[in-house]
C-alpha cells in the first residue's frame, strides 16, 4: 500500500543514516523504492475509473507524489529554508535557516523530478473543490484544510526548484555570483543581510 511505502521511505530518511549505511547500499534502497512507487503506480491505474475518481483515491495520489519528493529531497530543509515555524519539530533560527537554505542555491538543488510531482500535488489539491458563496454574491472555492496545508507544501517544493535554477541561470550566463549573505528570521519572515550588517547584529559595531 500507499502507507507502506510512506512508512519505510520515513525509515530509510530519518533512520537509515543514524545506521551508518554506506552510500552504495542507500542508493540500491532508494531504488528499490522507487520501484515499488512505479509498481504501486501501475496497480492504481489500473482501477476502475468510478474508484478513481474518489476522495480517497484523490488522498493516495498526494501521499504516492510525496513520497516521491520526500525519496530524493528534504522537505524538512525546504520548510525550514523558507522560514516556517517549528519545521518538522524544529523551531526555526537564523543559522537553521541559512544552513538550509545555502544547499538549496549550491550543492544540493532540488530535481526536476521534485517539480513534476509537486506541480502533480497542487493540481490534485486545487481542482474540483466545494463552491460557496459569500456576502457579495460571488462563489469562491473551499478546500478542506488537509489540502490547503499540502497545498503549501508542493508551493514550497516549487519555490525551492526555482531558487536552484536562478542561480543555475546566473551560473550558465556568466554573472557574477553575489558575496554570500546571511539569512535570518525576523518579525516570523526570512530575510537576506550581508556580511556588513550580520557583523553590526553580532559585535555590535
Amino acid at each position: 500500500s500507499d502507507l507502506g511505502l510512506v512508512s519505510a521511505v520515513f525509515e530509510h530518511k530519518f533512520r537509515g543514516v543514524e545506521a551508518g549505511c554506506s552510500p552504495g547500499l542507500q542508493l540500491l534502497q532508494v531504488r528499490d523504492f522507487e520501484d515499488g512507487l512505479a509498481s504501486w503506480m501501475a496497480c492504481f491505474e489500473h482501477l476502475a475509473p468510478e474508484t478513481g475518481c474518489t476522495e480517497l483515491a484523490r488522498s493516495a495520489l498526494v501521499t504516492y507524489h510525496f513520497t516521491s519528493i520526500l525519496l530524493r529531497e528534504s522537505l524538512s530543509d525546504i520548510l525550514m529554508a523558507a522560514g516556517t515555524a517549528y519545521s518538522w519539530g524544529r523551531a526555526v533560527t537564523p543559522q537553521r535557516a541559512q544552513d538550509a537554505f545555502l544547499p538549496l542555491v549550491s550543492t544540493k538543488p532540488v530535481g526536476q523530478d521534485a517539480y513534476r510531482h509537486a506541480l502533480k500535488i497542487l493540481s490534485l489539491c486545487l481542482e474540483d473543490g466545494d463552491v460557496t458563496a459569500n456576502a457579495d454574491g460571488a462563489r469562491r472555492v473551499l478546500h478542506p484544510l488537509c489540502l490547503t496545508y499540502n497545498t503549501f507544501i508542493a508551493v514550497l517544493v516549487l519555490w525551492a526548484y526555482a531558487l536552484g535554477l536562478s542561480r543555475m541561470h546566473s551560473a550558465n550566463s556568466g554573472h557574477p555570483q553575489p558575496a554570500q549573505s546571511l539569512w535570518v528570521v525576523e518579525a516570523g519572515k526570512l530575510k537576506k543581510i550581508g556580511r556588513a550588517s550580520c557583523r553590526e547584529r553580532v559585535y555590535g559595531e
